[in-house]
């Protein structure tokens, strides 16, 4: 269909396949490759929900090792382990962390892992349509973005539709078509969503706006929040993750934010570890200067109001 041609060609690949959600996207290619093909799989531990559930160790027959937050010692101990020539390997990972906002070393990933024989799976979910050249995520501007086997990517976020898709070499997306029961067994997107979805993907290809204004929304808020004293976990990407600590707390941070009007989702245990609540401030090329100004007043007064 058009919409998978048209990711295809945003990522370089052979082939890609639209899926219900960006959460099946993860989901139903772990389940395969783990479950059908036999796969040993190398899984960084900040990995998105959706890749563990897909690698549930419950279930007989996964050999999952998950390898510390983008360390490459940890990971090459890891494969010099449990790789097995007689066996296939992946090694899965994002592109950028949605609870931190923190890029992983691609290259660096992807080097490791050719040299002990696994495929790469990589997850751009949070990057497509915001980073990278033609919105093809942080991968779109590097040299090794042809060693890369499968992208994992969503047609909501950056996108701003809903679904989900995977592009790669043929033969693997062809096993995911063939074996992949988050998708052989659900019924298919709407038309008019797949076509939303094309129009999308097709102008974020050919605008750079968007993701220019977004940058400097984002610069605008991280400014103001340091010269606020308002800690953020990274200074890297779009995402802007506020550390509150306490679980409580965090949610009555948001509560009061609600009451003054802003919208922000607390980010607590299971999403996070438990101790480790925050929020994840979400700006879009929409929100003007005085929003962002007044969101950080209020944050602010609410955040040293609750230490």
């Amino acid at each position: 269909m058009a919409l998978e041609e048209e990711l295809a060609d945003l990522h370089g690949t052979e082939a890609a396949l639209v899926l219900n959600s960006g959460y099946l996207a993860n989901f139903v290619p772990m389940k395969v490759f783990s479950k059908r093909f036999d796969a040993v799989v190398f899984s960084d531990e900040k990995n998105h929900a959706s890749i563990i559930d897909g690698l549930d160790t419950r279930k007989r027959g996964v050999d999952k090792h998950v390898f510390r937050h983008n360390d490459l010692d940890d990971l090459r101990s890891q494969l010099q382990r449990h790789c097995d020539p007689k066996r296939p390997a992946i090694v899965i990972f994002e592109s950028l962390y949605s609870m931190e906002g923190d890029y992983a070393p691609i290259p660096e990933m992807i080097r490791l892992a050719k040299e002990f024989g696994a495929a790469v799976f990589l997850n751009e979910v949070h990057a497509v349509g915001v980073i990278g050249r033609e919105g093809g995520g942080v991968s779109a501007d590097l040299d090794c973005r042809k060693d890369i086997d499968l992208f994992l990517g969503t047609l909501a976020k950056g996108f701003g539709t809903y679904g989900g898709y995977v592009a790669g070499r043929d033969s693997i997306v062809n096993a995911i078509r063939s074996f992949g029961g988050g998708l052989i067994f659900t019924t298919a997107l709407p038309p008019a969503v797949m076509a939303s979805s094309l129009a999308n993907v097709r102008h974020l290809r050919s605008s750079d706006v968007e993701r220019r204004t977004l940058g400097e929304k984002t610069d605008r808020l991280k400014r103001q929040l340091r010269a606020n004293d308002i800690p953020i976990l990274y200074d890297e990407s779009h995402i802007c993750a506020v550390p509150i600590g306490d679980e409580m707390r965090t949610v009555v941070v948001t509560q009061r934010l609600m009451e003054a009007g802003y919208y922000v989702t607390p980010i607590r245990y299971p999403t996070v570890p438990r101790g480790d609540g925050r929020l994840r401030l979400t700006v879009t090329p929409r929100h003007d200067e005085s929003l962002i100004d007044s969101f950080v007043k209020a944050l602010t007064s609410i955040y040293q109001g609750t230490q």
